[in-house]
């Protein structure tokens, strides 16, 4: 069975403005060439030259892939399906037959050459739009920026999945306007988030993927269904940030939740299109050609992921609830499919100890393993770690399906709450399993209790019912590195320790990019790793800093 197809995709291809990314359109930011000028030739026996304009007013990820127009010397345009373009550094990409900005305040000389040797060269700059700073009383009162100082971890190696989810990435770049879909380096500088990660020494991301993430009781102008919100996160979303990753230097984990909107304990709603199913057979059927046919598409555009997470925090089960029916007006919530959702009959849900349970896992393991066997796979639970036994019991009532790494949830504040707890029990889940990696697969902790009117935070100063600070950290830049180093180093220390993945630390906090619809607030951001306006804070330096 295909995957579900996404309607909006039409829509997006007319109404994004991200260069490369899911619905590309043509930017005036990114035009044509200007200031023609003749450039420097090869030295051949007739002195045969190219010309071409240099490219300006490129920016980061915004505008169609600028097309050079080079000229050979007696005037005529050639074909750039025909030349071949050379250049050094990765502020820019030549794709598609064109040019994309990847560093803002940047120049690349770029030597164009034919089929013959005549050769030429031009420049291509892309320009910088200005970090905008809201919050800079807090951010100078709190130190957002400020040097932060770790110790190394001696057992932390290259092999080490040192990750981050940025789900949410494509969907700001595409929805936050001018200036504020832009992520900032510590100088400053606007540069592709891929990129910035990447030279902090993260070299994994993970990607969560729905089924079809739309509600189709709600529809636009234009007779297309309103997204959920929380990212979309729908394949032509994933597809793109997947490609992105990879061109970084990035691997890939593809975090399947088998749904249209988030899975977690609790909430396993069956996708929409799948609720007619009526057997366990045919439910696992689905699973496996809708893994398997999303892998290959991912294959064939060069995005094929290198880890995959079969569910997202089945701590009850998968696939345990029926979907409700959508709602014709915003939420600002869950959406109606999850939120009048009810509980599925037992010849199909996949509740926690069924035969169905471990049938579905199996099913999605296989499918991964029939793409390519190499593709490492994750089974991923959240409980507290003090209930170690529960989990080791969790684990060992799905011996017969031959995943590779056991991936838990670890948020200081539900999960462990200080470094001793945390080193005891996941040191005594990973002695239990010798044969299968150890994953953090979700953490995170705040760096303020900033406020702002789009952000209504889990993280809160309240604690109830948001997320609380714990003693063991500040809150500030310094106890959130101080945070990730020790959650790393408990996981790098152990024998069959693979690695930790930080949730959502590049979701910006802008209207439109709330945990849900359109009409949601940002409930994370003071939990990320770039400020609220967007630049990288000091904390994300512990990256690099935790290796010897």
């Amino acid at each position: 069975m295909k995957k579900t197809p996404i309607l909006l995709f039409t829509f997006l291809l007319a109404s994004c403005d991200i260069g490369g990314a899911p619905g590309v359109s043509s930017s005036t930011e990114a035009s044509s060439p200007i200031s023609t000028s003749p450039l420097s030739s090869s030295s051949s026996e007739t002195a045969r030259t190219l010309e071409a304009a240099d490219i300006e007013n490129l920016y980061v990820y915004r505008g169609d892939p600028v097309a050079p127009v080079v000229k050979d010397s007696g005037g005529t345009i050639l074909n750039n399906e025909q030349l071949t373009f050379s250049f050094e550094g990765d502020d820019i990409r030549y794709e598609n037959g064109g040019f994309i900005g990847l560093r803002g305040n940047s120049s690349t000389l770029v030597t164009v050459t034919d089929s013959k040797g005549a050769s030429g060269s031009f420049s291509v700059k892309v320009a910088n739009r200005p970090y905008r700073e809201q919050h800079g009383e807090a951010a100078e009162n709190e130190g957002w920026f400020d040097e932060i100082s770790v110790d190394p971890i001696a057992s932390l190696d290259e092999g080490f999945a040192n990750g981050m989810d940025i789900s949410s990435a494509a969907y700001i770049y595409e929805r936050c306007g001018e200036y504020y879909g832009a992520f900032y380096n510590e100088a400053g500088d606007e540069q592709s988030l891929f990129q910035i990660i990447a030279d902090h020494k993260v070299n994994w991301v993970r990607l969560r993927l729905w089924v079809d993430p739309y509600n189709h009781n709600l529809l636009d102008s234009e007779g297309n269904p309103t997204p959920y919100g929380a990212g979309i996160c729908s394949y032509e979303y994933v597809e793109w940030m997947a490609r992105e990753a990879k061109a970084a230097g990035l691997k890939v984990l593809l975090n399947f939740h088998y749904s249209d909107f988030y899975a977690h304990p609790g909430q396993q709603v069956i996708p929409k299109a799948w609720s007619s199913i009526s057997s366990a057979q045919e439910m696992g059927d689905t699973i496996y050609e809708y893994t398997k046919s999303t892998l290959e598409d991912m294959k064939a555009a060069d995005a094929l992921p290198d880890a995959v997470q079969i569910g997202n925090e089945t701590t009850t089960g998968m696939l345990t609830q029926l979907p409700g029916t959508d709602y014709n007006r915003l939420t600002g919530d869950n959406p109606g499919y999850i939120a009048d959702s009810y509980n599925a009959p037992s010849s199909i849900a996949g509740s926690v100890g069924s035969s169905n349970w471990t049938y579905y896992l199996g099913k999605a393991n296989a499918a991964v393993k029939d793409v390519d066997g190499n593709i490492l796979t994750m089974v991923h639970l959240a409980r507290g770690l003090t209930a170690s036994d529960d989990i080791i019991n969790y684990f060992r009532n799905i011996e017969s399906v031959d995943y590779d790494i056991i991936g838990l949830s670890c948020y200081v504040y539900y999960q462990w709450s200080n470094p001793s707890t945390l080193r005891t029990h996941i040191g005594k889940i990973a002695a239990a399993f010798p044969d299968k990696l150890i994953c953090a697969a979700e953490h995170a902790y705040g760096y303020t209790y900033e406020e702002d009117m789009l952000g209504n935070w889990i993280f809160s100063k309240y604690e109830d019912p948001g997320a609380a600070a714990v003693s063991s950290y500040e809150v500030n830049v310094q106890g959130q590195a101080d945070c990730i180093h020790d959650l790393t180093e408990a996981v790098a220390n152990l024998s069959n320790g693979w690695g930790a993945f930080y949730w959502e630390p590049a979701w910006r906090i802008r209207a439109g990019c709330g945990w849900s619809d359109a009409s949601s607030r940002n409930s994370w951001a003071n939990q990320g790793l770039f400020s609220l306006d967007g630049k990288a804070l000091g904390s994300l330096a512990v990256y690099e800093k935790m290796y010897a």
